[in-house]
């Protein structure tokens, strides 16, 4: 199911698969990390941009575990 996930584009169907993910940005994530993500985009901007590696998934992953360490 994860890869099925991380394929979806829109918020819609993303919804559809899971309710429990909010869209920040251009990334899906879990809620508990939504405001704190929200708030280092708007001071700083998209942190994970110039990620190297090119996939929907690992961007929000380093984000995510940005937001763990915070």
């Amino acid at each position: 199911m994860a890869s099925i996930f991380y394929d979806l584009t829109s918020a819609k169907e993303i919804s559809s698969i899971d309710n429990h993910i909010e869209q920040v940005d251009s990334y899906f994530i879990q809620p508990r990390y939504a405001s704190v993500i929200g708030t280092i985009m708007n001071k700083h901007g998209d942190i994970a941009r110039d990620f190297p590696i090119r996939s929907n998934k690992m961007p929000t992953l380093a984000l995510e575990r940005v937001c763990d360490v915070i």
